[in-house]
């Protein structure tokens, strides 16, 4: 057990550290692993594109080859304002530090606006995986409403080399059915083109306010929005750490069963699972939101909430605030603190022994699929190539074209009914024989 852990944990370490989950059983969780990829994915309706991509995710950082992700997400400057969220560190204006302690704090990807990454795409996308995020609620608009609304293309997001795109729904609200059908399409399109996706699963509703507790991070809830998430294939789900039970009884709405609450405790590691659980058992991975941030906290609350997912049976953690809104160095620091969670062995899956069965490290570079179709490697970021060191064409075809300011970008594929058919002739095979067959 690193010390350093139970240390930052204090008087707390053994309530976190020793809890047995005696509701729904570690056994039935698909917990992340090395070969999450092959594992849970290989047998899915997702491309081999997307399984690259997904894999890259996994394959960059201090977490590479473990399952497990560490995002620095940096879109506060339009949910949030971007005074309010800046204002602490004013260095976080400027875009090309917020990749800067993505890469430094060792995260598998950074998640930002069109705005954001695009600023730095050239010099950063190549360094780390992109997460584009997709649409957003500002608050200019006054009286502000719940309404996401999109801030670019899917297309443009693959254009700017990002692996995975990011969107929001803000269930219970009542603009969240028309999101979730644009939503629904987009992610088909981010598929299409062999990008990952991961859905920040919110909710918003003042009825959800219901005398004098908030009940919009309850597990049944947020365990809710998660299913409704997995259901338009978003690949990872992101969404609050669970706060207390019993939402839809309390506003007085929905459909429960006594059943249903007998599936977790107030503990939040039996809380989290339950979240886990709507996410198809974990075949989709939960990253829990590190929250805002609370100054001399911080570091405890971010080792809690990563404690608390891990154990849980969940896939990571995604922590903006906590990091960004303090110097760099000590936001390094707190991302390094939320990794070592995820590489401590000891720390293992609620329902039983915490010293228990260990994870096995590999490399992610451990089946074909991965050899042949993913170019992620631990610990760096590169263009795919195949086994024999041969760089791949660019996903679907895409093309060089020129654009207005004179560099070269990439047009995304037609689709498939209007992509040519085109034949390699001359070309020599594996074995050295020269391919005449076209």
């Amino acid at each position: 057990m690193n010390t350093k852990i139970e240390k930052i944990l204090g008087s707390e370490a053994s309530f976190y550290l020793d809890h047995v989950c005696r509701k729904i059983d570690k056994s039935l969780i698909h917990a992340p692993s090395s070969d999450t990829v092959d594992r849970l994915w290989v047998g899915t309706d997702r491309n081999v594109r997307t399984l690259c991509s997904l894999q890259t995710l996994l394959g960059h950082g201090r977490l590479a080859g473990t399952g497990y992700l560490s995002i620095l997400p940096v879109d506060q400057g339009i949910e949030h304002t971007a005074g309010a969220s800046f204002a602490p560190n004013p260095l976080y204006f400027d875009p090309e530090n917020i990749v800067r302690l993505a890469i430094e704090g060792g995260c598998n990807a950074v998640a930002s606006t069109f705005g954001v990454l695009g600023a730095v795409a050239r010099r950063y996308a190549h360094r780390i995986p992109f997460i584009v995020k997709l649409n957003h609620n500002e608050l200019v608009s006054y009286p502000n409403t719940y309404n996401q609304v999109m801030f670019g293309t899917v297309e443009e997001a693959w254009n700017m080399g990002a692996v995975a795109v990011g969107a929001t729904v803000y269930f219970g609200s009542p603009e969240s059915r028309a999101q979730l059908v644009e939503v629904a399409g987009a992610f088909e399109r981010a598929h299409e083109l062999g990008m990952a996706t991961i859905l920040w699963c919110y909710l918003r509703n003042g009825a959800f306010k219901k005398d004098g507790t908030d009940y919009h991070a309850a597990a049944d809830l947020t365990g809710q929005a998660d299913h409704l998430g997995v259901t338009i294939q978003a690949d990872i789900v992101k969404q609050k750490l669970p706060s207390g039970n019993g939402g839809f009884r309390a506003v007085g709405f929905g459909k429960t069963s006594d059943a249903m609450y007998d599936l977790t405790t107030d503990h939040p590691i039996d809380l989290c699972r339950y979240q886990v659980a709507n996410g198809y058992m974990g075949r989709v991975g939960l990253i829990n939101s590190g929250g805002e941030s609370h100054g001399a906290d911080d570091l405890h609350d971010a080792v809690v909430t990563a404690v608390v997912n891990k154990r849980a049976g969940g896939m990571g953690l995604i922590s903006g605030r906590k990091a960004f809104q303090r110097p760099m160095s000590e936001g390094v620091e707190l991302l390094h603190a939320i990794q070592d969670v995820y590489l401590d062995r000891d720390i293992t899956g609620a329902g039983g022994d915490r010293r228990g069965t260990r994870i096995k490290r590999r490399s992610c570079f451990s089946s074909p699929v991965t050899e042949t179709a993913c170019g992620a490697f631990r610990g760096g970021f590169r263009s795919p190539r195949n086994v024999t060191g041969v760089r791949l064409p660019r996903p679907g075809g895409g093309r060089l074209r020129h654009g207005t300011s004179g560099r070269p970008s990439v047009e995304p594929p037609a689709p498939d009914a209007e992509r040519p058919t085109v034949r390699l002739a001359g070309r020599r095979a594996r074995g050295g024989q020269k391919n005449n067959s076209a």
